[in-house]
C-alpha cells in the first residue's frame, strides 16, 4: 500500500525536573517549534521550502529523566528533505550560528511561556 503522508519524529533523552538546565531547553524548545507561526522550524520547514504541512517540538521533564522531539507530517517526496532541514536548524539552535541570537530569540517566544508551568 502506498502512501502519500509521512509523520516524522525524531527525538532524543533531554533533562529531568530537577535539572537546573531545563528552563534553557523549555527556551530553546519554544524557539524551535513552540507555539505560533514564528517558530524556528516552522519558518525553516514550512514558510521558506513549503516541505511540511504541520511542525511542532515538544519537551517534556519527567522525575528521572527527560524527552525532546519534534514532529512534522510531510509528504513522502519531501521526508528526507524535511528531515534535513530540521536537523540543520536543531544544530544552528544548538550552536548559537547563522541568525539565532539568544537575546533576540529569548524576547519573542515570552508570549508563549507564561501560560507554561516551569
Amino acid at each position: 500500500m502506498d502512501t502519500f503522508q509521512n509523520h516524522c519524529i525524531i527525538g532524543n533523552l533531554a533533562y529531568d525536573l530537577k535539572d537546573k538546565r531545563r528552563m534553557g531547553m523549555f527556551l530553546l524548545n519554544n524557539i524551535l517549534g513552540g507555539q505560533g507561526l514564528n517558530s524556528r522550524l516552522n519558518l525553516s520547514l514550512r514558510e521558506k521550502n513549503g516541505l511540511a504541512y504541520n511542525v511542532e517540538s515538544s519537551y517534556s521533564p519527567y522525575h528521572d529523566t527527560g524527552i525532546f522531539s519534534i514532529y512534522f507530517g510531510t509528504d513522502s517526496q519531501y521526508l528526507n528533505k524535511s528531515i534535513s532541514v530540521a536537523m540543520a536548524e536543531l544544530k544552528k539552535a544548538l550552536f548559537l550560528k547563522n541568525g539565532y541570537n539568544t537575546a533576540k530569540q529569548s524576547k519573542k517566544p515570552d508570549k508563549g511561556l507564561p501560560h507554561k508551568r516551569l
